[in-house]
């Protein structure tokens, strides 16, 4: 009877370890800065994986931004944007230590820009673009994330802009 128990001690012991060990590798949230993409200049950007498969994973992003930190007036008062959106990440190369994917994106970039009002103050206008990108991305097992893309905007969905973007950030 004691050696059930011991063995049934040690089963849930070593159980507990292995399962812990597997969460504490399986990375779900990226933070990364980026320089170009939706906010057009740099922004700082959190992405949460929501569902992962062999393949493929299907992330939900959330960013703050911004294009300048000063108005005409030279006051302090920046352009803000704020992109959302989705993504899917299809894995294209598994290698020893790290993976290539490419990620595929859409979303809509809420912005508040400094515009001059009708009486030459700033006045504070808000809008809409919507955008999509398309990634290479590269990200290894210390954590590392780094991307590469292309990214059409659709300033405020009635013309088309075309941006690059460059993603730098951290798997956790």
């Amino acid at each position: 009877m004691n050696k059930l128990i011991f063995l049934f001690i040690l089963h849930t012991v070593f159980s507990t370890i292995s399962v812990a060990q597997e969460e504490s590798t399986n990375k779900k949230t990226i933070i990364y800065l980026q320089a170009g993409g939706p906010s057009v200049v740099a922004s700082i950007n959190y992405e949460r994986i929501l569902l992962e498969k062999k393949i493929f994973q299907v992330n939900a992003r959330f960013g703050i931004g911004t294009n300048r930190f000063k108005d005409f007036t030279n006051s302090i008062n920046p352009d803000l944007t704020f992109p959302l959106g989705f993504a899917v990440n299809f894995k294209i190369k598994q290698m020893q230590k790290s993976q290539f994917n490419t990620k595929i994106g859409l979303g809509n970039t809420f912005t508040s820009i400094v515009m001059t009002g009708s009486d030459f103050s700033p006045t504070r206008q808000n809008s809409q673009n919507g955008y999509a990108s398309v990634d290479a991305v590269w990200k290894n097992d210390k954590g590392i994330y780094l991307g590469l893309g292309y990214s059409p905007i659709f300033v405020r969905y009635k013309s088309l802009y075309h941006w690059g973007q460059l993603s730098i950030g951290y798997l956790f």
